[in-house]
């Protein structure tokens, strides 16, 4: 009978380790953009840049990528990621392109962005 108890207080034990050590668990993610680095918010929490390895913990976690420098206002995506085992690296690549839309009067003039032309707007009748 003592054996038993013992085996049972034994196993309760690693297995209350076990959930301890789960919930410590840290993965690394990398969000990846074409662009330059926009603010990431795991959660809502801000959490670094992208092209940086963050800290994430395993789970369901939602992902909002935000770009702030332009002059105009910020572009905002937001998606869903699951983290699903412990110290393991997860990479995920985004296609970010930041638009704009031009119209102009008179048509055909030059767009520039920091003084770089863009292109020319044409306005077709």
């Amino acid at each position: 009978m003592k054996l038993l108890l013992i085996k049972i207080w034994f196993l309760s034990f690693v297995l209350s380790i076990s959930a301890f050590t789960q919930d410590d668990c840290e993965s690394v993610l990398v969000i990846h953009t074409d662009n330059y680095s926009w603010d990431v918010y795991i959660d809502s929490v801000y959490s670094g840049k992208t092209n940086e390895e963050l800290a994430v913990k395993v789970g369901i976690h939602e992902i909002t990528i935000v770009e702030t420098k332009q002059k105009w206002g910020s572009s905002t995506f937001v998606d869903t990621i699951e983290i699903s085992d412990c110290g393991q690296n997860y990479e995920f690549n985004y296609h970010l392109k930041e638009k704009m839309l031009i119209t102009s009067d008179p048509s055909d003039a030059e767009v520039r962005v920091e003084n770089e032309i863009l292109g020319i707007h044409t306005t077709k009748n």
